[in-house]
């Protein structure tokens, strides 16, 4: 069955129109999945950035291979509620957490592109990119601005206070004539959505404000003093994923639950973490997390994920819910 509920958006843009600022950049997004997972390092020196030092390479490698988890999470969860719109007009919280997200991604471009050729975040010009890559770069600006505002655009704001646990409520009626519920109810999604929201929402400041000193001192290997300002602008990047991931999270939350091509998307994501973590510990990543020269410690934190993100992965799958797609 589709999804329907009684109260109409009345949003400048409707949420069948809007759902295309989720749906194209999350596409763009996911064009750079097998790049960042194969050959992150010479995907980032073509498109992005100037050369990349061979002290500074594993560090590099290794936090871009990070992305892709959190591309698989946020940019299909984006395609999620573009499916889930084709039908339903609401709830449209999405769009306006969306938005805001996007925002802040403009804000974190802007601080490490101006003033031209320092950057308020220092690190990117140290790589001295070309014109091409500063193009490419700079390009996300703009486009990250128009999805925002269009996601604005088509918030129902007069409403947006009706919608709490509008995802619980909706499963016990499509339920309420006998057939089963999944394994986990969108009450349990709900709560591990609050849950991880938080685990994630917990690194946010300090993947911003200390990226080398957090992730040296607790998931890889420290780097060189003249390292530090090009591995930490690559590190900070997690900082603005995090707010992306767990923002979509404690939406859910306050939903009571979220569309299961959402549901679905998050749990591959965990699911995609956990192999990505596992791959570097074992070394098949090319050798560029072990070239960080971590510790004990820091492979026991990193490994630490591993369990947890299975879980949620296998949580959230089990969420997913046919009779409400």
């Amino acid at each position: 069955m589709s999804l329907s509920f009684p109260v109409v958006s009345d949003a400048e843009i409707s949420a069948k129109d809007g759902r295309y600022a989720m749906l194209i950049p999350s596409i763009m997004m996911m064009s750079h999945l097998i790049p960042f997972l194969f050959f992150p390092g010479k995907f980032f020196e073509t498109f992005y950035c100037g050369k990349i030092t061979a002290t500074a390479r594993p560090h590099v490698a290794t936090s871009l291979r990070w992305f892709t988890f959190w591309i698989i999470f946020v940019a299909g969860a984006g395609i999620g509620f573009f499916d889930y719109h084709d039908e339903a007009p609401i709830p449209t919280n999405h769009f306006f957490v969306t938005g805001f997200v996007f925002l802040i991604f403009v804000v974190h471009f802007c601080l490490f592109f101006f003033p031209p050729g320092t950057g308020v975040i220092k690190g990117y010009f140290k790589t001295s990119p070309g014109l091409f890559q500063r193009l490419m770069m700079l390009s996300w600006i703009p486009g990250n601005f128009i999805f925002a505002a269009v996601m604005l655009a088509t918030v129902d704001f007069d409403n947006m206070s009706e919608y709490k646990n509008i995802f619980r409520d909706f499963q016990t009626l499509v339920h309420l004539h006998g057939s089963s519920k999944p394994s986990v109810d969108m009450e349990g999604a709900a709560t591990a959505m609050l849950i991880l929201g938080l685990m994630i929402f917990s690194h946010v400041f300090l993947f911003w404000l200390i990226p080398v000193k957090f992730i040296g001192t607790f998931y890889t290997g420290t780097c060189t003093p003249e390292d530090v300002p090009v591995v930490s602008w690559v590190h900070q990047f997690h900082g603005s994923w995090a707010v992306a991931a767990s923002s979509i999270l404690f939406t859910g939350f306050y939903y009571g639950g979220l569309p299961s091509q959402v549901l679905a998307a998050i749990g591959v994501s965990q699911l995609s973490a956990a192999v990505v973590f596992a791959v570097q510990l074992l070394g098949l990543d090319g050798g560029d997390y072990n070239a960080t020269k971590p510790s004990k410690f820091n492979k026991m934190m990193l490994g630490s994920w591993i369990p947890a993100c299975v879980i949620f992965g296998c949580v959230f799958l089990a969420a997913y819910d046919s009779d409400m797609v």
